[in-house]
C-alpha cells in the first residue's frame, strides 16, 4: 500500500520491517546501559558493589545445614597489659663472694620488696643467705620466737638454736630461714662432711659439708673432681653422726633420708660460715661468748676455697685449728657436727 514511499525516520525498527515486508530471523541483542562516567571494563564490578537493581528480585533464603556443627571456642576478650610499676622492686642481686651489696629482703608496709641495699657481713659473703638493713633487721629481732611449721601448735623460742656468739647479721638471717615455709622443690636427703687433708696445713682445717640424695654416688663424685688431695669422710646426716665412725668410702651404708635436705643444708651452711669467720670458739669461754664486733666488718679467711684446685667451693669451710684448751684437735666432734646434728633436729621436728 505504502509502495515507494518513504518511510517516516521516527517509525520504529519493527514498523520498518514490518513494512519493508520481511522480519529479521533473530533479534537484536539487547542494548546495555552504562553510567556516564563508568568505565566499560569495570561495569561488572560496580554492578556488584552497588547491589541489586531497585526492581531486582531477591535470592530466596539458603536453607540451614543440617547435622551437627564444629564446636567453636568461647570468644574471650583479650586482657589489656599493665605495664610494671616503676615502683616495684627489681629482682634481687646475687653476689660473688666479694661482698657485693645485695637488696634487702625485708618487706615494705605497703607490701613491696625494701628497695635498700645491704652490704653482707664478712659470713654472709659467702652465703646465699637473706640479708636486711638496719630498719628490717630491728624488725626481725622484735619476735621471741614462732609456732612450727610442721604441726601449728609448738612454740619455738629462736634462743633456743641461734647461739649468742653468731654475728647479729647471721642471727638474723637463721631467724628468717628458720620460719620459712617448706619449699615445694625440696627433697630427702643427707647432709655429709668430708676433710680435705692438706700435710702442708698445720693450723687449718678444711671440711666439706655438703648435701647428697645418693650419697655413695656423691662422695665417688667428688673424689674424681679434685681428687689430688685426700678426702676422709667424717660423718653423714641421718644415720652417720655416731661416736663409732663412719666406714670408708665404698662401704658406706647410707640408711633412711633425712627430710628437706634442701633447708637444712642452708641452716648448716649459715652458722658454719660464721663460726669458720669470726672462730668464736678460739676464745675462752667458748660457747659462752658474745658476738665479737670487729669480725663483722671482713672475713678473716676464705671459707671455700678448695685447697685442691684453689676454686671458691660453696661448700668447704675452712677453720682455724684451736692451739690448746678443750676444743684442741676436736675442730669437727666439737665445733662442726654439734651444728650438723642440731639443725638435723630441728628439721626433723619442726619443719
Amino acid at each position: 500500500m505504502y509502495g515507494g514511499m518513504p518511510i517516516p525516520q521516527h517509525t520504529s525498527l519493527t514498523m520498518q520491517h514490518a513494512i519493508a515486508g520481511s522480519l529479521p530471523d533473530t533479534p537484536p541483542p539487547p542494548v546495555t546501559a552504562q553510567r556516564p562516567d563508568a568505565d566499560s571494563s569495570n561495569s561488572r564490578a560496580e554492578a556488584v558493589v552497588d547491589g541489586p537493581r531497585p526492581n531486582s528480585v531477591p535470592p530466596p533464603p539458603v536453607p540451614p545445614r543440617e547435622g551437627p556443627r564444629t564446636p567453636q571456642p568461647p570468644k574471650v576478650k583479650t586482657p589489656q597489659t599493665r605495664l610494671r610499676a616503676q615502683s616495684e622492686p627489681p629482682s634481687p642481686t646475687s653476689t660473688d663472694g666479694n661482698g657485693e651489696k645485695r637488696q634487702c629482703s625485708g618487706m615494705t608496709t605497703a607490701g613491696k620488696r625494701c628497695r635498700n641495699r645491704v652490704k653482707p657481713s664478712g659470713a654472709q659473703a659467702h652465703t646465699d643467705s637473706d640479708v636486711f638493713c638496719r630498719i628490717h633487721a630491728n624488725k626481725m629481732g622484735e619476735p621471741s620466737g614462732f609456732y612450727d611449721r610442721k604441726t601449728g601448735q609448738t612454740f619455738i623460742k629462736f634462743s633456743d638454736w641461734v647461739p649468742e656468739y653468731l654475728q647479729p647479721a647471721t642471727q638474723i638471717a637463721l631467724r628468717a630461714e628458720m620460719q620459712k615455709a617448706r619449699a615445694l622443690s625440696d627433697v630427702d636427703g643427707y647432709i655429709y662432711a668430708f676433710e680435705i687433708l692438706d700435710p702442708d696445713e698445720k693450723k687449718l682445717i678444711n671440711l666439706k659439708v655438703g648435701r647428697a640424695t645418693n650419697l655413695n654416688r656423691r662422695m665417688d663424685q667428688w673424689g674424681k673432681q679434685c681428687g689430688s688431695k685426700e678426702q676422709i669422710l667424717r660423718g653423714f646426716w641421718p644415720g652417720g653422726m655416731g661416736k663409732e665412725g663412719v666406714p670408708m668410702k665404698g662401704l658406706v651404708q647410707a640408711g633412711p633420708k633425712g627430710p628437706w635436705c634442701h633447708r637444712l643444708e642452708r641452716l648448716v651452711h649459715i652458722e658454719l660460715a660464721d663460726l669458720a669467720t669470726s672462730a668464736p670458739y678460739l676464745e675462752a669461754g667458748y660457747p659462752k661468748v658474745e658476738a665479737s664486733k670487729e669480725v663483722d666488718k671482713g672475713s678473716k679467711r676464705d671459707v671455700k676455697k678448695c685447697p685442691d684446685c684453689s676454686t671458691m667451693h660453696k661448700e668447704i669451710f675452712t677453720f682455724e685449728r684451736a692451739t690448746k684448751g678443750r676444743y684442741k684437735g676436736k675442730e669437727w666432734e666439737s665445733i662442726v657436727k654439734p651444728v650438723i646434728e642440731k639443725w638435723g633436729g630441728f628439721v626433723e621436728a619442726y619443719l
